[in-house]
């Protein structure tokens, strides 16, 4: 791989670096000149590199001082983005059972970065990081400058997708966002199904009951230890649409297993990006291609899970699930 060093014509001054391997030939040109370009009005952004089946193809960075508070290294950037890679088509294999297509979007936002890896095409991915330094009291995906760059990244796979003449994944569900979502006085109309085990908290129970919501977010759980409680509404007409291939039984089983097992995926993750974001793993969001899977850590052996069915909720469902997370931690 050839180091490039920052372009002496960048009349932004934006210091970056491209690092670019032999293999990458002209084909990857005009892709490059688009990362490129984002990363030069992105100063949030401190690192963006794209790679095929494993293997890096390009990268920018920004070196230490130029706008990135910790000193990473490109190649920690890099082997952490190889291995982010290969555990991001793991977990797309294993989501295939719940049936809401392909995983496109990986969100890991720990206390002093967020890592976006968007599945461009399959096996192909971009990644990108972002420093930002988060902690229990923040709605972790309402941070301006970690919503700034949520949005960037997604642009981007959406205008690589384009170069090759596919349509966008609408990631993120950005392409439909719609008014901010506020939170409601009162519980839904209809109760939504319940799934209750160990010592329960009432209070708790009836919150999770206030948040969930069958157009918005369709299943929410609380998890700590042996104590766990669901609500979800797979079983209401709104969200009837969304069960073609799976019924709303083998829907629930799934997510709760999901759900008890989260926290040791979670520090696989967390593993993996170590060297390039410090601290613990906050939030996770695994976007598909229909809606999406959020985890957020409360606590040690307290942690949430939500899921929305709807692509274009996908925001919406993210900002309640980290609402929630504050009034919880």
């Amino acid at each position: 791989m050839r180091p490039e060093g920052a372009d002496p014509s960048d009349p932004a001054g934006s210091g970056l670096v491209r690092t670019v391997a032999p293999y990458a030939g002209p084909a990857f040109e005009e892709r490059m000149a688009l990362c490129e370009d984002v990363m030069v009005t992105s100063p949030d952004l401190c690192h963006l590199s794209y790679y095929s089946a494993g293997v890096f193809h390009y990268g920018f960075d920004r070196p230490p001082g130029v706008a990135v508070a910790r000193d990473v290294r490109m190649s920690d950037y890099l082997n952490a983005g190889r291995r982010l890679t290969f555990a991001v088509d793991g977990l797309d294999e294993r989501l295939e059972a719940v049936a809401t297509g392909r995983l496109i979007r990986t969100v890991l936002h720990a206390e002093e970065a967020v890592i976006y890896c968007h599945s461009v095409v399959p096996h192909e991915h971009l990644v990108a990081v972002a420093r930002e330094r988060s902690g229990p009291e923040s709605v972790l995906p309402e941070l301006p400058r970690v919503r700034a760059a949520d949005r960037t990244v997604s642009e981007l796979a959406t205008a690589l997708r384009a170069h090759v003449s596919l349509s966008t994944q609408n990631p993120g569900g950005w392409l439909t966002e719609g008014p901010p979502d506020r939170p409601r006085v009162a519980a839904p109309s209809r109760r939504g199904d319940r799934t209750l085990r160990g010592e329960t908290d009432d209070a708790q129970v009836e919150l999770l009951s206030r948040v969930v919501d069958p157009s918005i977010l369709h299943y929410l759980a609380y998890h700590h230890g042996a104590k766990e409680f669901a609500v979800d509404y797979f079983d209401h007409a709104t969200t009837a649409r969304f069960f073609g291939h799976i019924t709303s039984q083998e829907r629930r089983r799934f997510y709760l297993k999901w759900g008890r097992r989260f926290p040791q995926l979670a520090a696989e993750l967390a593993q993996v990006m170590r060297t390039v974001a410090g601290g613990r793993l906050l939030r996770v969001v695994l976007d598909v291609e229909q809606g999406a899977i959020y985890y957020v850590r409360l606590s040690a052996g307290r942690h949430l899970i939500g899921v929305t069915l709807d692509q274009s909720k996908v925001v919406a469902a993210d900002d309640r699930v980290g609402r929630l997370a504050v009034d919880l931690a």
